[in-house]
């Protein structure tokens, strides 16, 4: 491989190795630990009846993988005389699965005009959650972000002492 060849190639992996890192450590830093704050949050939410407005099965193509499905629901709640709609099943989205029958059949659990007790914020009464929690996913993300992280520093290492290689080298038909 030539000098400017290998300096150009250093270069690619320094720049996708620094995206990695980047992406993974907003994962990890923010992302993440933004949504285990909010998941945890839920735990002092207070149960407030409810009326379910809509609720369906959305399914989610992917190029690769299975097909996802998931529950989309709409539901009516009143605060202090004020009314709102919550759209929330729970903090790090809907429940999902590869399996159409099990979100059916939760689905089939809450029809429209049925009742529910859903939790609301006592600080702010326009959010509201079906169910508690969420925290796996946070802890997903937070996990997953260290790893690539970890992973884009390594690269962008490699990557700079490549370039740095590349600088050392002698160019061809020079003496030594």
């Amino acid at each position: 491989m030539s000098r400017s060849a290998a300096r150009l190639s250093a270069r690619l992996q320094i720049a996708f190795s620094s995206a990695s890192l980047v992406f993974g450590l907003a994962a990890a830093v923010w992302f993440g630990p933004r949504m285990l704050v909010q998941s945890n949050a839920t735990l002092r939410f207070e149960p407030v009846p409810a009326v379910v407005e809509s609720i369906a099965v959305r399914e989610r193509s992917r190029s690769k993988g299975p097909t996802r499905y998931d529950v989309d629901i709409a539901f009516r709640y009143e605060v202090d005389g004020q009314s709102h709609v919550g759209t929330t099943w729970r903090v790090g989205g809907s429940p999902s699965s590869a399996r159409r029958e099990k979100i059916a059949e939760l689905v089939a659990r809450h029809p429209v005009g049925s009742a529910i007790d859903v939790l609301v914020d006592p600080e702010d009464a326009s959010v509201a959650v079906v169910e508690r929690g969420g925290s796996d996913g946070a802890w997903l993300l937070i996990l997953m972000g260290c790893f690539f992280g970890g992973l884009g520093a390594l690269g962008v290492r490699h990557g700079l002492r490549r370039f740095a290689d590349t600088a050392k080298e002698v160019p061809a038909g020079t003496a030594t």
